[in-house]
């Protein structure tokens, strides 16, 4: 299939936007150098890879039994030759490496490196980008709020611009969208004002660790990093102000999705998210998808490409280009879980 020449063009532009951004943030992969070897760094004590409590849904999928050496399944096991992992292997059989071949779960203790093998065929955590519950809810310029998974083009949400002031923006399209599977999400619960927000651990918003800190000073952090006591921004009377994390939670929900305005933020549950996930940059990823911005000033992106369910292709395109260009630490562990699946 040839792709229409304003859409190569698009492309085009959007390769040269990331690269000269990745340049100056290094290392990464660059057309004409080699490549740098992967940074190692040592894990904290109990600290996990992927960043998922270890008997959630999102981290082991749900339980589908044992399996012993005469298990149907037992031939599917694969063993794990991974150079910096150690294996305990207490019985000198080599048993402890086999595994599942999505089974990447990491538990560092005082004495040894533990792998254990954890069943991710069927994570919810792994198998979406960047996202919020369909039940979420959006607030239109007319000031009434209407579920996250009923916005269409040309609505215009509330927003925070790149100043950190409370702004209406057009929703342009779903970046990622699933009406029906099930998916973990990481629930934020803030006090002074209260608000309660989902969305899933890849996802970025803006928190500070200070109740001082200006408004256009906040940090966009993948919510899986956000800690009780750092502060998020939320809707006021007075227009966007600070509110406390009190506590933080897991649960599981129906639908996912990640919506795009034209200012690549939004107030989700009256608090105010990134429109975009699995990596760390907010402004690399606003310039990234200026090319879907053009094409829907120029009218070329219709009702049904929002419609479309699964994610949507430009940001697998991003997703996959930003591999080539960027070190893995860029990216959030459970973001490189969905690109190797």
């Amino acid at each position: 299939m040839q792709l229409p020449p304003l859409i190569v063009l698009l492309l085009c532009g959007a390769a040269l936007l990331l690269c000269p951004g990745v340049r100056g943030c290094g290392p990464g992969r660059v057309v004409g150098r080699r490549r740098r070897p992967t940074k190692i760094t040592p894990l904290s004590y109990h600290q996990f890879i992927p960043n998922v409590p270890e008997k959630t849904l999102g981290a082991s999928g749900r339980y589908e039994g044992k399996i012993a050496r005469n298990s149907e399944r037992f031939k599917e096991l694969t063993p794990n030759y991974n150079a910096d992992i150690i294996f305990k292997d207490e019985e000198n059989t080599g048993a402890d490496r086999l595994m599942t071949q999505h089974s990447s779960w990491l538990l560092f203790t005082p004495l040894t490196l533990v792998s254990l093998s954890i069943n991710l065929e069927h994570s919810a955590a792994a198998k979406t980008g960047g996202c919020f519950p369909g039940k979420a809810m959006a607030t239109l310029s007319s000031g009434d709020k209407i579920p996250i998974s009923e916005l269409l083009p040309g609505m215009s949400v509330l927003a925070m611009d790149s100043n950190g002031r409370p702004t209406f923006s057009d929703f342009v399209t779903f970046l990622d969208r699933d009406p029906t599977s099930e998916h973990l999400f990481q629930v934020i619960t803030t006090e002074d004002p209260p608000r309660r927000l989902s969305l899933t651990p890849t996802h970025l918003i803006f928190v500070a660790d200070n109740v001082s800190t200006p408004v256009g000073e906040y940090k966009a952090v993948f919510a899986s990093q956000v800690r009780p006591g750092q502060y998020v921004l939320v809707s006021g009377a007075a227009g966007l102000a600070p509110a406390r994390v009190i506590s933080l939670s897991t649960e599981i929900d129906n639908g996912v999705f990640a919506p795009l305005t034209q200012h690549g933020t939004i107030l989700v549950d009256d608090v105010v998210a990134s429109c975009f996930a699995l990596v760390q940059k907010q402004m690399l990823a606003q310039f990234a998808y200026w090319p879907l911005r053009v094409l829907y000033g120029l009218g070329a992106m219709g009702n049904e490409t929002s419609q479309q369910v699964g994610i949507h292709w430009y940001s697998r395109f991003l997703y996959q280009l930003g591999r080539m260009i960027l070190d893995k630490n860029e990216f959030h562990p459970q973001g490189l879980l969905q690109l190797e699946s």
